[in-house]
């Protein structure tokens, strides 16, 4: 009737940071399907999902985030990420136009002389 397990430490660890997987992203999907805590914007993603969205590798994402670059949230031994912090990060890249940049000197140039 019952099948005998038999658990060593790395399976226990595997078990429990699985579980523990599963909680959060339980948690965050109720979260998220509630509109008066989050919008849908702050979608929590795994790494898989993040490295999806910004279309970097896996090891590439772990770069940024051992450097401190990327936005993210460390639960134990997993990472997560906000969609809309995602999003901001990368529009902070974003650099101006030519165009954009002409007309910010000429507004600035106009201000100081008036």
């Amino acid at each position: 009737m019952f099948n005998n397990v038999i658990l060593s430490t790395k399976n226990v660890d595997l078990v429990s940071e699985d579980i523990a997987e599963k909680v959060f992203l339980k948690i965050s999907n109720l979260l998220f399907n509630n509109p008066k805590v989050l919008s849908p914007d702050q979608e929590f993603l795994t790494i898989d999902d993040a490295a999806k969205i910004l279309t970097l590798s896996k090891p590439t994402i772990y770069g940024l985030v051992h450097k401190n670059t990327i936005p993210y949230i460390k639960k134990g031994k997993r990472l997560y990420f906000l969609k809309e912090d995602l999003i901001n990060w990368v529009l902070k890249g974003k650099r101006k136009t030519k165009e954009e940049l002409e007309e910010y000197f000429q507004n600035k140039f106009a201000k100081n002389k008036g």
